[in-house]
């Protein structure tokens, strides 16, 4: 069943504007939680990966101006509700280290939100034959499946150190 180049286009913006949303929780959000991190490797790697999501904005909203969608007024309940867990889970770690595994084991989540909405859009671009933005959506999805990745060798070394 192929949806009609209309419909698609609407879902692509209104797709765009909720993963743009995220992605300006989620670096507002950031900062506060690299800061509240005690081990050292973990404050490093989302330090890293908040400079990333600066340029994974940029490609976004390239995208989304070349697809006419506003970035103003607009709101994405779902990360607004990782978030909210996340500091949730922080507010009540009973040590350092389970904060820790805490926000290793929310920033994954963001993650996998983030990797699911990407590779949304990526279809959803090739699908419109919007090749340039179908590129910018596969190149931001590839560093987030990186930043998982790294997350979760992270999480092996926090959350079980005798493994490494």
């Amino acid at each position: 069943m192929a949806m009609q180049g209309q419909g698609l286009q609407q879902l692509f913006v209104q797709g765009l504007q909720a993963v743009y949303s995220a992605e300006q929780q989620g670096l507002q959000a950031a900062q506060e939680i690299a800061r509240n991190a005690s081990d050292p490797q973990l404050q490093q790697l989302l330090q890293d990966q908040t400079q990333r999501a600066q340029g994974q904005i940029q490609r976004l909203e390239q995208a989304m101006g070349q697809a006419g969608a506003s970035t103003e007024g607009i709101d994405n309940p779902i990360m607004r509700g990782i978030l909210e867990a996340g500091q949730r889970i922080m507010s009540e770690a009973p040590d350092a280290d389970t904060r820790d595994a805490g926000i290793i084991a929310s920033g994954q989540i963001a993650l996998h939100y983030y990797m699911a909405a990407y590779g949304t859009l990526r279809s959803y671009a090739q699908a419109l034959g919007n090749q340039e933005a179908a590129e910018q959506m596969g190149q931001v999805l590839a560093e987030r499946k990186e930043q998982d990745q790294q997350m979760t060798q992270l999480a092996e070394q926090v959350v079980n150190p005798q493994a490494s």
